[in-house]
């Protein structure tokens, strides 16, 4: 994977979408916004997606401190396992966006390309692959696919392996599947290690995870904000 850096000054619709087309994210430099809520609006507005949740900060700690159906809740202040982001509803946002405030050096946020995923294993597997949340969704339990293409003509992958269950034998098996392809795949390491510096994600097509925090960087703080319609 390569890295696309624009500046926050030089977000513009060819610049912001040619490397999501291409790489599915966007590092960007954004130490000379005036405030936070400049960037998310500008974001917006170029990549023609509402703001589902504006900026909410995130700071590691001990699994004790945080709710126990969260990712900090479960796995503390190791590292994160691969994911996408509301892989357990039916339609998640379409895009993440993360900034740090408060960088560390040592913390990362590695990303696989499912693209990559999608091409070891094949589209049809991925395609039959059913799953379900663990725990209701608004009450609610959807049959969903790992690779689904009936969304706006998208495809709309996702991948869970604490929020997500199989739910089909064609489930269990692109379950197993993508567990395996995901371990063996090496991922990029971005480093939003100074604050401002960010990264808008395809939250459909790359998953993400974070590496373990030392207790000298307890003190890191993303903020995370998502764009696009979610149900």
């Amino acid at each position: 994977m390569a890295e696309v850096t624009a500046n926050y000054a030089l977000f513009d619709h060819l610049r912001l979408n040619q490397a999501l087309e291409e790489f599915g994210y966007c590092v960007f430099n954004a130490e000379s916004a005036v405030d936070t809520d400049s960037i998310i609006k500008e974001l917006s507005h170029r990549l023609n997606e509402k703001v589902f949740s504006a900026w909410h900060s995130l700071m590691p700690s001990p699994s004790s401190y945080a709710s126990p159906v969260s990712y900090s809740g479960l796995f503390g202040l190791e590292k994160f396992p691969f994911h996408t982001d509301m892989a357990h509803w039916k339609r998640p946002p379409r895009y993440l966006v993360l900034m740090a405030e408060s960088g560390a050096d040592d913390v990362t946020t590695p990303i696989i390309d499912s693209l990559e995923l999608v091409e070891k294993i094949g589209r049809r597997t991925l395609n039959r692959a059913l799953v379900r949340p663990r725990r209701p969704v608004r009450g609610k339990l959807p049959l969903m696919r790992l690779l689904d293409a009936s969304n706006d003509n998208n495809s709309i992958f996702r991948w869970d392996s604490v929020f997500l269950t199989p739910a089909s034998p064609a489930g269990e098996a692109g379950f197993s599947a993508l567990s395996t392809a995901i371990g063996s795949e090496r991922a990029y390491e971005l480093r939003l290690s100074t604050k401002g510096i960010g990264v808008v994600i395809d939250n459909w097509r790359i998953l993400h995870g974070r590496s373990a925090v030392s207790t000298k960087d307890k003190g890191r703080i993303i903020l995370r904000a998502y764009l696009g319609r979610a149900e």
